[in-house]
């Protein structure tokens, strides 16, 4: 029986990456494929059957992490994982307990936390197998996660060729975050269609896959073959790890030492901005800087044209940072 996808989140932690990602994967999976939120249980419904129940129908559970994820504390100044009711927690478990599989998403600089700091019943959880997404390389982090999930669906189709389909599950709940998604249509990790005009994804994702796959590895080792060697080795770093690094514009990134600098300096500034600010003013400044990540790329290894970004974007949010009270 093909499910979907299960978000899980905290608002707190890492809202808005959850809504910028769910809007990927929806694009990519059908967003009757991929289930968000949980706040719209009615009165009345057992929330712990009901959470496990939901869970229970996907395939895959993306666990996001922030920063905070690990230590968010309720009104009552407990750590809300400690509570056997909290959502995140309720969900991790269902999954775990389920045997389906669990990826955690490191965002914003998180890393995955520690055994003896998780509830017993989430210890399994820093076993898994985790991807980091970044704004900086927000697009490239989100096509491994969506390569990940074509992988588990072809895994999952090969030993289930005849599964039948189920039903799709509640509509996501909030409706500033996840965008309205068409009728509703058979559930499956990748191949039911979220317009009416997609190709099946259990088709075209593997073929699609396979081919920029392909393209990816070619276009990295001539890029590599024309950049100085040990980039690795510089006693300068950008503020995103250059093992992880996509893309021209970031490999030449990593070995310049000016651009590096000013990579640092516009994360220092984006992050004590993006602290200050929250709801749709953090949605608003983390959009802009996704559009600013785009701008940079497309100069490839052109220095000018990346400096220039940079100066421009510096600037930008010198003069937003001063006029903040």
């Amino acid at each position: 029986m093909l499910g979907g996808v299960f978000i899980s989140y905290r608002r707190e932690d890492s809202g808005g990456y959850a809504g910028r990602i769910y809007d990927r994967l929806a694009q990519a999976l059908g967003s009757d494929n991929v289930f968000f939120d949980v706040d719209s249980i009615a009165p009345g419904i057992d929330f712990v059957d009901t959470l496990s129940e939901r869970v229970g129908r996907c395939d895959a559970l993306i666990a996001l992490i922030g920063k905070q994820w690990l230590t968010i504390a309720g009104a009552d100044k407990r750590r809300r994982l400690d509570d056997p009711g909290d959502f995140v927690r309720i969900e991790i478990e269902a999954a775990l307990t389920r045997g389906i599989r669990v990826i955690p998403v490191l965002v914003d600089g998180a890393t995955l936390p520690m055994s003896q700091d998780l509830p017993p019943s989430l210890e399994k959880l820093p076993r898994r197998q985790g991807i980091e997404i970044s704004l900086a390389r927000f697009d490239s982090d989100v096509e491994r996660l969506n390569r990940a999930l074509a992988e588990l669906e072809e895994e999952l189709g090969r030993s289930r060729p005849d599964a039948p389909t189920t039903p799709a599950p509640d509509r996501p709940r909030d409706a500033s975050a996840a965008p309205s998604s068409a009728a509703s249509a058979p559930l499956g990790l990748m191949s039911a269609a979220a317009p009416s005009d997609a190709k099946s994804w259990r088709r075209s994702a593997p073929v699609a896959g396979a081919i920029l796959g392909a393209g990816a590895i070619i276009a990295a080792a001539l890029v590599y073959a024309s950049l100085p060697r040990g980039h690795a080795a510089h006693p300068w770093k950008p503020s995103f790890d250059c093992r992880l690094a996509a893309g021209k514009a970031e490999l030449m990134i990593c070995n310049n030492e000016q651009l590096s600098e000013l990579d640092n300096e516009l994360s220092v500034l984006y992050t004590t901005i993006r602290k200050s600010l929250a709801g749709e003013d953090q949605r608003q400044l983390d959009s802009a800087e996704s559009v600013w990540v785009v701008e940079r790329n497309a100069c490839s290894r052109d220095f000018n044209c990346i400096k220039k970004t940079y100066d421009d974007r510096i600037a930008e949010l010198k003069k937003k940072l001063a006029t903040k009270p």
